[in-house]
């Protein structure tokens, strides 16, 4: 990832959290777990060149653990929950 995509990302994940109150923020075992998942769902993208043009959500798509992880803590597991579900619908559509 280059390093503009990447300080992208970062701006993106950062302003999601200064928005997220800590509130209600999910834990980190579960925080672990939704990274986890969102690292596979993006491989699962990657695979198939339909979805790449669903992919420009550089926030969502993140190849990095880090972003996903830190993103999720500043935000409630419901929020966290929607996000994987948004990702796994694209690759419904695109994958298959």
């Amino acid at each position: 990832m280059s390093k503009r995509l990447t300080g992208a990302v970062l701006s993106a994940a950062m302003m999601m959290a200064a928005t997220a109150t800590s509130a209600g923020a999910a834990d980190r075992d579960f925080c672990r777990d939704y990274a986890q998942a969102a690292l596979r769902q993006v491989r699962g993208a990657l695979h198939h060149e339909r979805c790449a043009m669903h992919m420009d959500n550089v926030a969502r798509w993140s190849p990095e653990f880090r972003d996903h992880f830190q993103w999720c803590l500043h935000v409630s597991k419901d929020t966290a929950n929607d996000e994987r579900d948004a990702r796994h619908r694209v690759l419904e559509d695109c994958a298959h």
